[in-house]
This record gives structure tokens, sequence and C-alpha cells, in this order.
């Protein structure tokens, strides 16, 4: 470790450098350069197990991608608090947080619980109380994030939000920095010496996630309160959620989603039931189940989809039939379904089997479609 820390520090890159990967680094702490590089467009951190501590980042002006991949023992992005208790310092600060940022990765870090500790902000030299930045980092924001990637990372609760996000890929992690920034408001900070967090914020606040539109959510365990307040998404377009253990039920507000043109759900093994609220869904184009063995019925809503093109319901056991109104969806061209689907379902939709086709492979209709022409 100790040998590795030294070469990093020798190094010293050029100031004028604008891409780093760091791969395989086993020292406990990076080297200070690395934040004098303050051309920076793209900085990738990788497989640094032992790494423990980074220097400040925040500040680099120019960087556009950021990953931090398979740091299993870092706790914080950074550990340095901020003294927010000069209204000046408080706006030069917040307005130079990762002011160009727009993809940020974080994947395979386990032990990852945020980007401060939680440390008390203390007194300055005047003796004045200083506001630590950790208090209000939920409302600290990326202001030009748009893609953001977070894989297997259990514990990571708490991070600065994301309000103005294009995609976002939650696989194994916590949905709270979702839901923090889903109910992010324009709240004044009691603090006088703060009273400027508001100002700075509420051009971006005052609709958080108005521009996501695609967004999965696998492996998430607390899941359903997030998707008790996942309507207010009005431009999300693709949905995806898969392997949520403790998913019963979806819902109403999921019909909110007037935009939404795709939307999966898969591996969930609880689910017993969707809302009817799903057919206010009038712009979705393709409804994926997959692997909801408990689910019994679909809803009638189901039929007020008038632009919905493909439908495929699998591994979905329990499923005996379709909603009878289904065969008058006039863009419904194409079903995927199990063998329920092509035995006895489609006499009761009014669907004929002169539209299925068999498995080619098997002869059999354990995977059959329905091509509508």
């Amino acid at each position: 470790m100790r040998n590795d820390e030294m070469a990093l520090d020798g190094l010293l890159p050029p100031q004028n450098l604008k891409a780093l990967i760091v791969q395989n680094y086993m020292g406990v702490r990076f080297c200070d350069w690395l934040s004098s590089l303050t051309n920076l467009v793209e900085l990738e951190l990788i497989n640094c197990k032992s790494c423990q501590s980074l220097p400040p980042l925040h500040h680099l002006s120019y960087l556009k991608k950021l990953m931090f991949r398979a740091l299993p023992a870092l706790e914080y992005v950074s550990d340095r608090d901020w003294d927010l208790s000069s209204t000046s310092s408080t706006m030069s600060k917040l307005m130079s947080f990762f002011q160009s940022l727009e993809e940020l990765t974080i994947s395979n870090c386990d032990n990852l619980k945020g980007w401060w500790p939680g440390k008390g902000g203390g007194t300055n030299n005047n003796g004045e109380a200083m506001v630590s930045i950790v208090e209000h980092q939920h409302q600290i924001s990326f202001p030009k994030l748009l893609v953001l990637y977070i894989n297997n990372c259990p514990n990571l609760t708490s991070m600065p939000l994301f309000p103005n996000l294009e995609s976002l890929r939650l696989y194994g992690a916590s949905s709270e920095p979702l839901r923090q920034t889903i109910m992010m408001r324009n709240d004044s900070v009691a603090a006088t010496s703060a009273s400027s967090f508001s100002a700075i914020h509420s051009s971006c606040c005052f609709s958080p996630l108005s521009k996501l539109k695609f967004l999965i959510l696998s492996d998430v365990q607390d899941i359903e309160f997030l998707l008790m307040v996942i309507g207010n998404l009005s431009s999300l377009e693709s949905l995806k959620i898969e392997l949520c253990l403790n998913l019963a039920l979806l819902p109403d507000g999921i019909g909110d989603l007037s935009s939404l043109v795709s939307l999966v759900i898969q591996d969930c093994p609880y689910l017993v039931s969707v809302p009817e609220e799903i057919g206010n869904l009038l712009s979705l184009e393709t409804l994926t189940i997959w692997g909801c063995p408990n689910l019994e019925t679909l809803p009638e809503g189901l039929c007020n989809l008038i632009s919905l093109q493909s439908l495929t319901v699998q591994e979905c056991h329990n499923l005996t039939s379709l909603p009878k109104g289904i065969c008058n969806l006039p863009f419904l061209k194409f079903v995927n379904g199990q063998d329920w689907m092509c035995i006895s379902a489609f006499t009761e939709t009014g669907l004929t089997q002169d539209y299925i086709t068999t498995s080619a492979s098997t002869g059999s209709f354990t995977h059959c479609f329905l091509q509508i022409f």
C-alpha cells in the first residue's frame, strides 16, 4: 500500500490533463495533486480496494464524467466539511459544486454511506456557529447532472440531489436519494448565515426531475414508499421495475405517468395486483409483465391503453385470463404469452387462434406469439 501511495504521489501529471483513469491502486489515500487537475473532463477510479479517502473534487469545473467503481473501503466521497457561515462563501461554494458534471457512476462501493460524514458544524474563528454542509446536503444539487448509475451500493442513503437528471439506473441500491430528490423543496435554511440556500436553487428545485425520461429500479428493497411519489415524474417515458422482492402492490399513482411509453415489471414474485389506474397511461406502447407468479388478474383498465402495440405476459402462472376488451385496442399488434393465453384466453377476449404462431423448436404453446395485422 505504501509503495502505491509513493508511486502515485510521484507522478505529477501535466496540469492540462483532460482524462484520467486510475485502476488497481492499493493505497489508502489518494494524492493531493488529483484535486489540482482543474482541466479534467473525465475521471475514473476503478478497483481501488483499500482507498478510504479522496481529495476534494467538487471544484473541478470542467469535469463532465465521474466514475467510482469497486472502492469497497470508501465510506464518504469527501471527508472534509465546509464552513457556510459566510453568505458570500456559501454562494461561491454552492455555485461551483461540480458545475459541469453530466454523468456519474457509483458501482460496487459496498460501504459508501454518503457524500459527507455526519459531523456537526462547530464554530468559526469569530465564535459564530458554522452551518455544516452535512446538515443541508439534501439541498445541495448537481446542477447539470443528466445520467446517474448506482449499482450495488446498499448503504448509500445520502448524497447531493439531482433535479435535472434525464436517466437513472438503480441496481441493489437504496431509493432514498431518489426519494429525497423527488420531494425536494425550496425551504429556506433556518440559520441566517445560510439564508441564500433557497435562492441559489429556486430555479432547479421548482420542478425536480421534470426532465427524467429513463428509470430502472432493480433490487431496490425500499421501493414501496418511493412508488407512492413516482407519479410526479411527468416526463418519464421508460420505467423498469425488477427484482423487487418486497413489492406487493403497484400504487395508483403509476397512472399519473402521462408520458410513459414502455413499462416493464419483471421478477417481482410477491406482486399480487396491478391497479386500474394503469388504464390512464394513454401513451403506453409496450407493456411487459414477467416472473410475477402471484399475480392473479390484470385490470380492465388495460382495455383503455389506446396506444398499446406490444403486450408480453410470461411466468405469471396464477394468471388465467386477459381482460375481454383487449381485442378492441386499435394498435395492438404483438402479444407474447404463456400456454394459457393460447388455449383459453383468446376466445374470451375475442382474439382467435388464427393469429397464433407456435414455437418452432418445440411445437408447443409454452411460448406463443400473437401478431395482429
